[in-house]
């Protein structure tokens, strides 16, 4: 488990190559992400896979929304603390959720 460190996955979104430390809205705490992608906070709130949630950076209008496949795959690919392989595991995560119309928005 790791910082949940990335790009916003919001499509359209200027800060999506922009690394951001991703809070949770209920308590403030920062967020972990672990290699099957789910996503928790420091408290220990379990909020959901990642490609499920939806994300607010202030980088694009109407406050909370879903990522998008294409710009989660940008968004990823700029995270520094994740290793070669935890990237593709999300990565494959990813795919499969969309490959199999898992994710809420694309």
């Amino acid at each position: 488990m790791v910082d949940f460190e990335s790009g916003c996955p919001v499509a359209g979104c200027s800060n999506n190559k922009s690394l951001l430390t991703w809070h949770h809205h209920d308590c403030g705490a920062t967020e972990t992400i672990d290699c099957e992608g789910v996503v928790r906070c420091r408290k220990d709130h379990n909020l959901g896979e990642f490609f499920l949630l939806k994300y607010s950076c202030g980088g694009h209008s109407n406050g909370f929304q879903y990522g998008s496949y294409s710009a989660f795959l940008a968004a990823l690919s700029i995270c520094s603390n994740f290793g070669a392989d935890f990237a593709f595991k999300l990565t494959q995560k990813l795919m499969d959720a969309f490959q199999n119309g898992r994710m809420p928005h694309n």
